[in-house]
């Protein structure tokens, strides 16, 4: 066979096996071979391999046939592998194992031999021959001692490191119990187990014991290995003792770096003088031991910490010998060890140091010098020598104590500075705090006044002026226009005065929660031509008042800035709730700025908007990121956790109920709203319809279920929010006391949120204070009519909402259940018209319409138009 590229290539890969390889042609020629192959047949070279056939290396014997593994013309039968011997050049055989696969090599089909030498691995191997000849191969040249027991345990075969071990010849073993030979023995050693092998001479010898049966010419006996664990128990016991001198300089090195840790841990100078000198006495094998210092730098030597028998009280002041002693130590800069001067130190020490056999002295000092004083060491038991190395270590932890003495000293003296500073930031902390709910407060006054005074007695005075319009109607129509005119400002300064009202502190806030209150700015900015999106996702339904403000002024701060600043954008806006913590991002993809630059213009406000966002976020023990590059866009992340603590319920005086006389034949109307303008309004709005009688007033809500419980009226005028029971609140009262009572909420508030919740309640009806006399007039007809009557733009924007809230819930397809004149219905229906627009529209008669309303309602559980039209949205039968 030629030489190519590809054979190059391959011959390379194959040196790297561990494995030996072989390339054979179907005529048993070996062609290529690698390094290993030549080292398992004891081969010069690789030219010393190739040519020979593959006959001449593998032995076939007794039922060991080779034929599976003969290159012939046919094709090679795959198999997974087999245990043959393996003749090497020099006549010995070894052990091996074969596999044998097909490749294709230059057009040429050849055969390729992956041979492991298992001459290594008695213990695997002989488990899986089952003939004796073979095992006797790899029995006889194993480094283990290995003896084969029938099932007496007696033994029939051993090789030669057994009868090295017991200093036997084979002859006195064969034939014997193994246990004259152990002095004990488990048949079945699953595992490894130690025992004493007995030698000739009576000694006892450890080894190492396995045990497993083997099935020899059709017979099952057991194969025991026995590996001499002399020289490995000399190898521990060295290694044994070379752990101890190295655990020895390592206890230097740890005393060392321990120090460190002790100046982290300490509490206190005499914290870490106590663990220094435990630190000490251990290292050095002492029992006993003080620190002495010195109060200043010329003041006497005081003891600040004693363990161990005899220990001198802390504060004690020795005496003029031991300072001779203390003072020479200093001024050396030595260690000085004494020996036998128990009784000779004088009387502040005598008890101390009494009988003291052995006793050193290091001096504390710092790197610049500076005397702190001195650690002293002693032994009440026998006399302790302590080797050079020993007495550097310990004088370097003397060094090294004395500047963490210094360390720790400044420590003190820094945290005393830390801690006023801390008590100035937290001062500071209170007084922002303090501040922002301070504004907070001064925003929801502020909202609220103007809801109580200017937004009411601009919807009063649009009230008026439409109720003026109506009954002194001028001929001239230049006074008509400036008429009209007037209305439309009027009504222009209601919608501001809700704007303001709504930027300050949204109602819808307080009573509905954060997600609501996100949500309409949201379709605010939406309506101004934004493209904004809004994801929420809310394990909770309401959160603490602080974190909603807090989340919301952050959102308003950040939406406030992407008008400033960033330009034409698209925006994101996240919020996900758990049980745990409050998150929400902003991002948006606009000009984005460089966070490390100075504003250009002063006094823009930029960084003052997000400081102001993150000491919202400190104060709530939360966090705020932000990252932005310009031209990619920002990113703002405010996260803080939810404290367990309850919101406070606000409780308002209530007013007095101001019922009217009624007369019958007419409608009969109650009016409830907590503003004497608003209600002098309406009543001047219906003051002159034949058909309305107006039978009592209301200042809250609980005055309102009050008169309708006793004068069961057939239509309530309800303000949303009155003390004492809100509008939502007296609805879902009035319902279900004097269930035969409409309710139609008359509101300042423009808000789907509001809406929703009204009908839910039970409401028919849903107005705005700057509503027109005429609609007014056309929602009270038709609710008394058993209609409803709502807010077109309000009304898409709840069922748009419900919609969005309902994405992915599953609901019970109805196609089939309406018919496409009801499907014709409900869209008109849906969109708010009465039945005789309906029933003009689609060409039929009114009680038609009615007909069809009626089946619709029962089709969809609906109790009333209103809840049909949300329900159809719900069911996804219809597109908002």
């Amino acid at each position: 066979m030629n030489p190519s590229t590809d054979t190059l290539y391959l011959e390379h890969g194959f040196d790297l096996f561990t494995d030996g390889v072989l390339l054979v042609e179907r005529t048993g020629q070996i062609v290529l071979a690698n390094h290993t192959i030549t080292t398992i047949i004891g081969a010069r070279d690789k030219a010393n391999v190739i040519g020979r056939n593959i006959a001449t290396l593998l032995l076939p014997e007794r039922q060991h046939s080779l034929v599976c593994l003969q290159p012939t013309e046919q094709a090679v039968v795959p198999f997974t592998c087999s245990m043959v011997l393996l003749r090497c050049l020099d006549g010995s055989v070894k052990p091996v194992e074969v596999r044998v696969a097909e490749m294709i090599l230059a057009e040429q089909s050849l055969l390729q031999y992956i041979i492991r030498d298992l001459s290594h691995q008695p213990e695997t191997v002989t488990s899986s021959y089952q003939h004796g000849y073979h095992y006797h191969a790899l029995f006889v040249p194993s480094s283990d001692g290995m003896v084969l027991l029938d099932d007496q345990q007696i033994i029939r075969m051993v090789n030669r490191p057994i009868l090295d071990l017991l200093g036997r010849c084979e002859n006195e073993v064969v034939g014997r119990s193994v246990l004259d030979f152990l002095d004990s023995y488990q048949e079945d050693v699953a595992c490894s187990a130690d025992g004493q092998w007995i030698h000739a001479n009576g000694t006892r010898l450890p080894v190492q014991l396995r045990s497993n049966s083997v099935v020899l010419n059709g017979k099952t006996v057991t194969q025991l290995i026995v590996r001499d664990m002399r020289e490995q128990q000399q190898i521990e016991s060295q290694l044994q003792q070379t752990y101890r001198a190295a655990e020895d300089r390592a206890a230097r090195f740890r005393l060392l770096v321990e120090m460190g840790h002790d100046l982290m841990s300490a509490g206190g100078l005499e914290q870490l003088l106590h663990l220094a000198l435990e630190r000490a006495i251990d290292f050095s094998g002492y029992d006993s031991g003080s620190i002495l210092l010195l109060r200043n730098d010329e003041g006497p030597l005081e003891v600040c910490v004693s363990i161990g028998p005899g220990s001198v009280p802390v504060g004690t002041q020795v005496d003029d010998l031991t300072r001779s002693i203390s003072g020479r130590v200093l001024k050396q800069r030595l260690p000085l060890v004494l020996e036998g001067h128990g009784e000779t130190i004088g009387t502040a020490w005598r008890t101390y140091t009494r009988a003291i056999p052995s006793t050193i002295v290091l001096p504390l000092m710092t790197r610049e010098g500076t005397s702190l004083g001195v650690l002293a060491l002693g032994n009440t038991e026998d006399q302790v020598e302590l080797g050079n190395d020993d007495l550097d270590a310990l004088q370097l932890f003397a060094a090294q104590l004395a500047v963490m003495i210094e360390r720790l000293r400044l420590h003190d003296e820094n945290l005393h500075l830390v801690q006023q500073l801390g008590e100035r930031e937290r001062r500071l902390r209170d007084l922002v705090e303090k501040l922002i709910v301070s504004q907070e407060e001064e925003r929801r006054r502020i909202a609220h006044e103007l809801h109580d005074g200017l937004a009411q007695v601009a919807a009063s005075a649009y009230q008026h002026l439409e109720t003026f319009a109506h009954l002194y109607s001028p001929a001239e129509q230049y006074v008509n226009r400036k008429l009209e005119q007037a209305l439309n400002l009027a009504q222009q300064v209601v919608k501001e005065a809700r704007r303001t009202i709504a930027g300050l502190r949204p109602a819808v806030l307080d009573d509905f929660g954060l997600t609501h209150a996100l949500r309409m700015e949201v379709e605010m900015l939406r309506s101004e031509g934004w493209s904004i999106t809004y994801e929420e996702t809310m394990q909770i339904n309401r959160l603490p008042a602080a974190l909603e403000t807090a989340f919301f002024r952050v959102t308003q701060e950040a939406l406030m800035n992407i008008r400033k600043h960033a330009g034409p954008t698209s925006v994101r806006l996240t919020l996900i709730c758990t049980p745990e913590q409050v998150r929400l991002e902003v991002q948006d993809r606009g000009a984005g700025f460089d966070m490390h630059a100075q504003p250009q213009q002063k006094g823009d406000g930029h960084h003052i908007g997000l400081l102001s966002m993150q000491e919202r976020m400190a104060i709530l023990d939360g966090s705020f990121l932000i990252s932005s590059q310009p031209g990619q866009g920002t990113l703002i992340v405010a996260e803080a956790p939810i404290p367990r603590a309850n919101m406070p319920i606000m409780n308002q005086e209530m007013a007095s109920v101001v019922p009217y006389p009624s007369s019958s034949g007419r409608s009969r109307l109650i009016i409830a709203d907590d503003h004497d303008l608003s209600r002098a309004g309406i009543r001047n709005m219906l003051q002159d319809e034949p058909t309305l009688e107006l039978i009592g007033e209301a200042t809250n809500g609980r005055e309102a279920l009050t008169l309708c419980q006793q004068l069961t009226p057939d239509l309530v005028l309800l303000d949303v929010r009155m003390p004492e029971m809100d509008g939502l609140q007296t609805t879902r009262a009035i319902k279900q006391t004097v269930p035969q009572t409409s309710v139609i909420m008359v509101t300042m508030h423009e808000d789907s949120d509001y809406l929703l919740a009204a009908m839910r309640a039970g409401a028919s009806g849903y107005l705005l204070k700057d509503s027109s006399r005429r609609e007014l007039l056309s929602a009270i007809r038709n609710v008394l009519r058993g209609e409803s009557f709502l807010n077109t733009e309000l009304t898409r924007r709840m069922l748009q909402q419900v919609a969005r809230d309902d994405v992915g819930i599953a609901t019970e397809p109805v196609d089939s259940i309406l018919t496409p004149r009801e499907h014709e219905v409900l869209q008109l229906l849906v969109q708010g018209q009465t039945n005789r627009q309906i029933a003009s529209q689609l060409s039929i008669s009114a009680l038609t319409v009615k007909v069809h309303v009626k089946h619709i309602m029962e089709k969809l559980g609906a109790s009333d138009r209103t809840q049909a039209a949300v329900r159809a949205v719900e069911m996804g039968l219809l597109e908002v």
